[in-house]
């Protein structure tokens, strides 16, 4: 039989029990807080998803029209990445050609950005994009005037985090397009003609930019590509796509205070063509002309482009003899030694200075029958500017003449004749 406790005793130990519970509880606590369960803090606000402002927007006038050129950010103002549709809206303005001074205070001396004339809107995807504005006719008639240009990201909400950094052109009339552009190949490359325009007193000056294209030498660049790193000369390959220039350049821009309307006439006639000096032979190459006006406004040099004229093809195909050689001459060879007695006549002349100048042929006539048609002493071209005919009869009078021959097999003209004997032993 168990002893009986004292009712002092048990009250006590029960009085206990809920206090033991209460520190087993703030001890699992101080636990679970040391082993990491942190509190996660305040909840971030919810993103607007706002597209971060476009920071490289280019604009360039063609006919009447003005081609747009950005890239659309891939991410918000957030930092997070873009969800969603967005719209690109095209604001253009008429730049002022003088800008009131406005009183500013301390609070603020930050000019205000202008409203967005919002004029056209695209869909806008991230990465490279583009647009076009047609220009109206009040737009595309002298005099020049500056415009501006920039590009708001909006999201589906139609909100925008801001204008993109502004773009300028020049408005006011385009010079016409190049027209019976043609390519003939000549010796030192392309000679490129079209028909020329008659520029009045107040029209801006203009020159002729060519672009020329090589399909062969692109294809031949792409099936090349996989061994640009083994081979250094491919890394200096020649451009499929060149750029030329043909007439007057911009005249200088007006200093300060000239009129910012429009530029000085030019000077010079349009050329009614050129030479493509770097075009190569064999090659096929593919032209288009655009004409350009220059204009300068607010002290900005800017361009305004003819419409493109239509591709033409040329295949430069070498036709072209080389140079006839000149300054042909003979003499009488050094008498041989041995028990027969012979000569020669040597023949010498001004060697050609092609680049491909594969070497020369020698033709013998014997003037004592005219009839004769003139025979080739050389089986193959000779590498250098000399002969000696060891075959020529004592007594026989010659007539020797010298052609030179290129890598395509051209030939060209005889030289000048020279007559030589060799006397009888």
């Amino acid at each position: 039989m168990l002893p009986l406790r004292s009712s002092s005793s048990y009250r006590s130990a029960v009085t206990s029990l809920p206090a033991l519970g209460v520190r087993l509880l703030f001890a699992s606590a101080a636990i679970l807080i040391a082993t990491g369960c942190a509190s996660p803090g305040p909840p971030r606000p919810p993103s607007l998803n706002l597209p971060q402002p476009a920071t490289d927007l280019t604009a360039e006038r063609i006919g009447d029209q003005v081609i747009l050129h950005w890239t659309t950010p891939t991410k918000t103002t957030d930092k997070l990445p873009l969800k969603g549709n967005f719209t690109a809206r095209i604001c253009r303005d008429a730049v002022a050609a003088t800008t009131p001074a406005t009183p500013t205070t301390l609070a603020s001396t930050k000019p205000s950005t202008p409203p967005c004339t919002s004029v056209l809107r695209v869909a806008a995807h991230t990465g490279q994009d583009t647009a076009t504005d047609t220009l109206p006719s009040s737009l595309t008639a002298d005099p020049s005037s500056l415009l501006s240009y920039r590009v708001e990201i909006e999201n589906a909400a139609g909100h925008t985090a801001g204008p993109s950094s502004e773009a300028f052109v020049a408005a006011g009339s385009a010079p016409p397009p190049v027209t019976s552009l043609r390519a003939t190949a000549v010796p030192t490359g392309a000679r490129l003609e079209w028909q020329p325009h008659v520029a009045t007193s107040a029209s801006s000056p203009t020159f002729i930019e060519l672009r020329r294209l090589s399909p062969e030498l692109a294809a031949r660049q792409t099936a090349s590509k996989s061994k640009s790193s083994q081979s250094p000369q491919l890394a200096k390959q020649e451009s499929a796509e060149v750029h030329l220039r043909a007439g007057s350049g911009p005249s200088p821009a007006p200093g300060d205070g000239a009129p910012a309307t429009q530029s000085q006439p030019e000077t010079a006639p349009e050329p009614a063509g050129t030479i493509d000096q770097t075009a190569h032979l064999g090659e096929t190459y593919r032209y288009t002309a655009q004409r350009v006006r220059i204009v300068h406004l607010k002290s900005r040099t800017l361009e305004i482009r003819s419409v493109p004229s239509s591709f033409i093809s040329i295949a430069l195909r070498d036709t072209f003899p080389p140079a006839v050689p000149t300054e042909l001459a003979a003499i009488l060879g050094e008498p041989s030694t041995g028990p027969t007695r012979s000569s020669s006549i040597d023949l010498s002349w001004q060697p050609n200075s092609e680049p491909d100048l594969a070497g020369y042929l020698v033709y013998r006539r014997t003037l004592s029958n005219t009839s004769t048609p003139a025979s080739r002493l050389t089986a193959t071209p000779l590498s250098g500017p000399s002969f000696r005919d060891l075959t020529a009869v004592p007594g026989q009078r010659y007539a020797y003449t010298v052609t030179a021959v290129d890598t395509s097999g051209n030939e060209s003209a005889p030289s000048t004749p020279i007559e030589e004997t060799l006397p009888q032993p």
